[in-house]
């Protein structure tokens, strides 16, 4: 499934972030967080609902992701600069966020920042430190991320294609996913690793322990939209359920058959339906 388009966006500072659409580019905007591990590839399970929806998804990989350069000291809320720049090269003036997992945060924190411009959030099993979820993360997450790791070693070694495309279809049987979607988590964590897994270490330290800002200062005129799965075992639904009844003005949707994965691709589209109106 190919993206409408890839790029790079260069920043004041000599960095550049990698991005990607998916979706007509004078579509109306909707700017997507990947997880970690993932990159911007994660993004490609919009595509469809892109086009259906009349919008354009853009996904960037965050610094130390992909082909986006690493950023010292980087934490949840000066990357929002960055997105900003993004935004303003682009002359949105309006337009919606989603983010799945670890991106739930960059998504509140760019509804936070950007309140004037930002028209909705959406949210597929965030993840989120304990103050604000009351709980820590699942089991699962821990050994999620370590299987990712090898998989992002070898994802660029060229006998380690057909393998990782038998891995693909193999998680779309065992998680219930439709499609190609085991194959797009894939190319989404190979991704992640490109640049090796500092920036993945980092970006589960500020997402998991410290935000840098509270969900509750929330612009309430903002909608925000979570699903998240009971059978998640990475990120746990009461932890989510706590963190909606902080954020203001939230609507919180629970499925009762869905883990990690599968709620991200029931429910994307929905969460998109929304964002496009």
């Amino acid at each position: 499934m190919l993206p409408s388009y890839t790029g790079t966006h260069p920043l004041a500072d000599g960095r550049w972030l990698q991005w990607v659409r998916f979706g007509d580019a004078q579509a109306p905007p909707v700017l997507s967080f990947h997880g970690a591990p993932g990159s911007r590839f994660e993004a490609a399970l919009y595509n469809r609902a892109a086009s259906h929806f009349g919008v354009q998804v853009v996904c960037l990989s965050r610094p130390g992701f992909g082909l986006s350069t690493w950023r010292p000291h980087r934490n949840v809320a000066n990357f929002i600069d960055d997105v900003e720049s993004f935004v303003a090269a682009r002359s949105w003036s309006r337009f919606a966020v989603v983010g799945y997992s670890a991106g739930g945060a960059y998504a509140l924190a760019t509804a936070l920042a950007m309140p004037e411009q930002v028209s909705g959030v959406g949210l597929l099993a965030p993840a989120g430190p304990p103050q604000y979820t009351g709980m820590p993360m699942g089991p699962n997450l821990a050994i999620f991320a370590g299987a990712a790791a090898s998989v992002g070693a070898l994802g660029h070694n060229s006998l380690f294609t057909s393998a990782r495309q038998r891995a693909g279809l193999g998680l779309d049987r065992r998680f219930g996913l439709p499609d190609a979607s085991g194959d797009a988590f894939l190319d989404s964590v190979v991704g992640a690793f490109r640049r090796g897994p500092r920036g993945v270490a980092l970006d589960l330290s500020l997402v998991l322990f410290d935000w840098g800002f509270d969900p509750a200062e929330l612009d309430q005129s903002i909608p925000v939209t979570m699903w998240q799965g009971k059978r998640d075992l990475s990120v746990p639904w009461r932890g989510s359920m706590q963190l909606a009844r902080r954020i203001p003005n939230c609507e919180f949707h629970l499925d009762r058959t869905a883990n990690h994965f599968s709620v991200y691709t029931r429910h994307a589209d929905e969460v998109l339906s929304k964002l496009a109106r």
